[in-house]
């Protein structure tokens, strides 16, 4: 799938309000899943201390009990852990693997390229996964991700 076709997918979704799955619930996380549930969209979450999570249920996030249940619960995955070490200890599952298939990958994770490259390993080979990490440094093109910058 190019590039583009990962952008067609976000922007449909945001259009059809499809389900999100925010993993990692910590400051940035749970900013992100407040702001998806305000803006309407069916937003599950999940984090490593389930406690991080229970208060988004007041807002209306569904909260998981495993990584596999956010998974399925959502088109789109958000990932949102310490390093990608941690992302790599979430999603290194024959059955997360399995149903993370078909699915938009957003990986947010603080680190290097490197890292990023060696994280996206755990996901399908044939599946999309976005990350910030692993376009830096090359120069992403506007033909690539239309829009203004």
């Amino acid at each position: 799938m190019a590039p583009l076709a990962y952008w067609r997918l976000l922007a449909r979704s945001v259009a059809m309000k499809l389900s999100i799955s925010v993993v990692g619930t910590g400051r940035m996380g749970s900013a992100l899943a407040r702001a998806l549930l305000r803006s309407g969209y069916r937003t599950t979450v999940w984090n490593r201390t389930k406690q991080k999570a229970e208060p988004l249920a007041t807002l209306g996030a569904t909260v998981a009990g495993s990584v596999l249940e956010a998974v399925n619960a959502a088109e789109i995955v958000i990932v949102n852990v310490s390093d990608y070490q941690a992302t790599a200890a979430v999603l290194h599952d024959d059955a997360v693997a399995s149903a993370i298939r078909g699915k938009l990958v957003v990986e947010l994770t603080s680190g290097t390229p490197h890292g990023a490259r060696e994280a996206a390993e755990c996901l399908p080979s044939t599946e999309p996964a976005i990350s910030m990490a692993q376009s830096w440094p090359r120069r992403i093109s506007s033909a690539q991700m239309p829009g203004r910058y």
